[in-house]
């Protein structure tokens, strides 16, 4: 004889609980090591910069990656070579007499790295909120996959080095208002490429 169909409902496994980028457990070895690094610096514009960061690189769960940022290596600043061949396990300490020059080398670089719409080819010195305009669905370029170990952490770092003179040593005024520039405007990218 036939068995009666079941009136038990089919047991369904619950969802699993969303991904939370900021459960320091499912961080990366190579993300808790920078994230920690760049703790040192206890400005509000600092911590919502490296909140939206998080943010990005949870997208991806703090994976490796596997390609360097783009733009032209030559304009990359000198010291993330010292980092990366030290495997971003200290910092780097920018000294003061240096600091102008380190700022320019960003300023280069950073640059170099925005898409053609930003309209700053060519521009020296900081990107202003005169430059933040609505991306209206454009692509970010190189900078629209800056997730991974070899990507936007490598700006976040320059950014944290800098900083140090920021808000630690108190640096010359007009280096810590193009800081307070450069982290505003990497947290606008970020917020444009989530």
């Amino acid at each position: 004889t036939a068995k009666p169909p079941s009136t038990r409902a089919a047991s369904v496994a619950p969802d699993p609980p969303p991904f939370n980028p900021f459960d320091e457990k499912r961080w990366t070895d190579w993300f808790s090591l920078c994230h920690r690094q760049f703790e040192c610096i206890g400005s509000p514009e600092w911590y919502d910069l490296l909140n939206v960061w998080t943010r990005v690189e949870g997208l991806a769960q703090f994976r490796l990656g596997t390609v360097i940022l783009g733009g032209h290596s030559d304009l990359r600043p000198m010291a993330l070579t010292e980092w990366v061949n030290t495997k971003r396990k200290q910092p780097i300490v920018i000294e003061k007499k240096n600091l102008k020059s380190f700022a320019s080398e960003f300023w280069a670089w950073w640059i170099d790295l925005q898409p053609e719409w930003r309209d700053v080819a060519g521009l020296q010195g900081p990107l202003t909120s005169t430059h933040r305009s609505a991306p209206n669905g454009r692509s970010w370029g190189v900078l629209s996959d800056a997730k991974g170990r070899n990507r936007m952490v490598s700006v976040i770092a320059c950014l944290a080095w800098w900083g140090v003179h920021h808000v630690v040593e108190s640096g010359p005024a007009a280096l810590r208002a193009q800081w307070r520039d450069a982290v505003e405007d990497v947290r606008y990218v970020l917020n444009g490429v989530l």
